[in-house]
């Protein structure tokens, strides 16, 4: 039968009320009249109260009051009987299975055997119920699921918003991170032997190129430099694998590691008076666009994993909901006829 309040099993038994209903509460005759079992009946329920007849027998055998209670108990149970047979499952509620109810449980009382018919009324008190509850099931998943759709929407959009925006400060300040610069020219770009002259030094073949352009932006890096020609060689050739290593490195290859070898080599270099300042300033750049990334990349995977998450969420929200729409109730279907198994 489902999930039926414990309250509805026992209907009808535990709660009780004044019947004040007479039989027009519950269905409006016309004046024609008929005979059964010797009482006068409202001729349009003769018909079902001689189906009752033929399923259940005489149930005045038992009554023991006159014929003016015998005819009034007859229309009042015709009453019930015709609004429950006419009475839609949708239409049904909880009042009106108390109203047939108290007024089937008088007719008992006063003899009429119809005790089949407060048991018919319990069960379809407890289909109602069982239906009801099904409804408030069904509507809770629904709100589950729209509120959830806007929160996965949102989120997405967020997603996007984000993806889109233009990161604005670096994480980390790299002026203050500093470490030895144990590293030299060849760890950064392998040369050959090949050298040429640049401004007095011996430089690398193949970074007199990127110097030379060096030179026409920012011009002689070397004009404040005071140490002797073995130095310049030198801190113009770690500059220059400096330069190849930036200019060759994809920045999606890009890692902190690198970037701090890059500030602590040229900071050495403007220590010894290489004017490579806006060196600093462009490795910095750098710094914070990488850490803007990594810090953009990390917020985009936290969000595509809650998008993701939710999305699962809300298809076994859909699939339960399908689920419990399309299961089979335990009790009749909601377009039978209330009065179904009474004739």
């Amino acid at each position: 039968m489902g999930n039926i309040h414990p309250c509805h099993l026992n209907f009808g038994c535990n709660e009780t009320q004044a019947n004040l209903r007479i039989a027009f509460h519950f269905w409006s005759f016309s004046e024609a009249k008929e005979n059964f079992l010797h009482f006068s009946v409202p001729a349009e329920a003769a018909p079902l109260l001689e189906k009752l007849l033929l399923k259940h027998g005489n149930v005045m055998g038992g009554f023991k009051l006159g014929t003016g209670f015998g005819d009034f108990s007859l229309a009042l149970l015709a009453a019930v009987l015709m609004d429950i047979h006419h009475t839609p499952f949708d239409l049904l509620g909880e009042g009106k299975l108390f109203e047939w109810m108290d007024a089937v449980r008088d007719l008992v009382t006063t003899g009429v055997a119809v005790r089949f018919l407060l048991d018919h009324i319990r069960n379809l008190d407890k289909m109602w119920f069982a239906q009801k509850e099904k409804r408030k099931q069904l509507t809770s998943l629904s709100s589950k699921i729209a509120k959830m759709g806007e929160e996965l929407l949102a989120l997405k959009s967020e997603w996007e918003q984000f993806r889109a925006a233009v990161p604005a400060t670096a994480a980390v300040d790299m002026c203050n991170e500093t470490q030895a610069n144990l590293r030299i020219a060849f760890h950064f770009w392998s040369f050959s032997e090949a050298k040429e002259n640049f401004l007095h030094f011996s430089i690398p073949a193949e970074a007199a190129p990127l110097l030379e352009k060096l030179l026409l932006k920012h011009g002689n890096v070397m004009g404040g430099f005071k140490l002797g020609t073995g130095f310049g060689d030198f801190s113009l050739a770690l500059l220059a694998a400096v330069l190849m290593d930036i200019h060759h490195t994809p920045f999606d290859l890009l890692g902190e590691g690198k970037l701090f070898e890059w500030m602590d080599a040229v900071r050495d270099l403007v220590t010894i008076g290489v004017a490579v300042g806006f060196l600093l300033d462009h490795i910095r750049n750098l710094g914070e666009m990488w850490f803007a990334q990594k810090e953009k990349r990390k917020q985009l995977t936290s969000l595509s994993s809650k998008i993701a998450k939710m999305g699962e969420e809300l298809l076994a929200l859909k699939s339960e909901w399908e689920q419990f729409r399309a299961a089979v109730p335990a009790t009749a279907a909601v377009d039978m006829s209330l009065s179904n198994g009474l004739f």
